[in-house]
């Protein structure tokens, strides 16, 4: 058995280890509980965090939902992408003047095109899931992810999904945004209707 030798009143005596160390583990216990509470503390507080929710916001409410793109300069990196995985698994959209022109086109396409933003959820210090519903009316042409023109179908739209997002290091502006979204009512296109699409993903 391990011992650790200890001094008293001029004579050494031997303390089993496994004593010595029972006795520093809840001391070290509560000091980890004492951390983690101080962490959580600090992230709550922390100001940039409630920073990236503030740009999530913008870019729903004021570039998608009215059209500012002037915002998307301070809004998203040079080499930002922005990509579909349920509509558009082929379709990239990278760097803000390409992001600027998509969004243009697709309020031409659906020009009261509206978003709500449900929730907001900081899962780490880059990383952000936003759930949101949209609707809108086709009443121009749009083009597929295969460069492919199809009618307006006059109809509105209502579709809800969740987007998961990644800000750069600082945390000052948007580097990703991976869509994962579907329709929420029948849509009708034409004569056709098209039912609700199963999500890939779903938190």
């Amino acid at each position: 058995m391990q011992t650790l030798h200890q001094r008293s009143h001029g004579m050494m005596y031997s303390r089993p280890l496994h004593s010595c160390c029972a006795a520093v583990r809840p001391v070290l216990r509560q000091s980890r509980v004492h951390a983690a509470q101080k962490d959580a503390e600090i992230s709550t507080k922390d100001w940039r965090a409630q920073r990236m929710v503030d740009k999530v916001h913008a870019l729903f409410d004021r570039v998608w939902s009215k059209g500012d793109v002037q915002l998307v300069d301070d809004l998203i990196t040079d080499d930002f992408v922005w990509k579909d995985v349920i509509w558009m698994s082929s379709k990239r959209v990278v760097g803000k003047k390409a992001f600027s022109s998509f969004v243009q086109q697709m309020r031409e396409a659906y020009p009261d095109l509206h978003y709500e933003v449900g929730q907001v959820g900081v899962c780490d210090p880059v990383h952000v899931f936003v759930h949101w519903t949209c609707h809108g009316t086709n009443l121009r042409p749009t083009s597929d992810s295969k460069g492919r023109s199809h009618k307006p179908t006059f109809h509105e739209s209502h579709i809800s999904g969740i987007d998961f997002i990644t800000f750069n290091d600082d945390r000052s502006k948007l580097q990703e945004i991976v869509i994962y979204r579907w329709v929420v009512v029948p849509q009708v296109c034409g004569p056709a209707i098209v039912r609700p699409a199963q999500p890939a993903h779903v938190w």
